[in-house]
């Protein structure tokens, strides 16, 4: 099972969430899943974060436009958001973090 620290040592993430899978269609979030919503072509992902979180996400990393707002966490329904500045450009990279190495972003 993967922390949630493990992917971003932020000194706002202080209870270490555990998460079962990364999910980038909030169709398929279940329990204890990190929903990553992405600013695509067509659709914002963005826009499905309340979705994730009514289907159980334990933790949403949400891509910004704005490079300010980068790493920044808020907490909607005491779930953590972290904020990722060009999120979609940087994708294969948290995945490879989320899946196998245990190195921090």
């Amino acid at each position: 099972m993967k922390k949630l620290t493990a992917l971003f040592n932020l000194p706002e993430l202080k209870n270490d969430i555990e998460l079962h899978n990364m999910v980038l269609d909030s169709r398929k979030v279940k329990a204890g899943d990190l929903f990553v919503a992405i600013k695509g072509h067509q659709v914002d992902g963005n826009q499905f974060i309340d979705s994730a979180l009514h289907s159980g996400a334990s933790a949403v990393v949400s891509e910004t436009e704005l490079s300010s707002e980068h790493l920044t966490v808020a907490f909607i329904r005491n779930v953590p958001v972290v904020k990722y500045y060009q999120l979609a450009r940087h994708l294969s990279s948290l995945a490879d973090v989320f899946m196998i190495r245990p190195l921090k972003i």
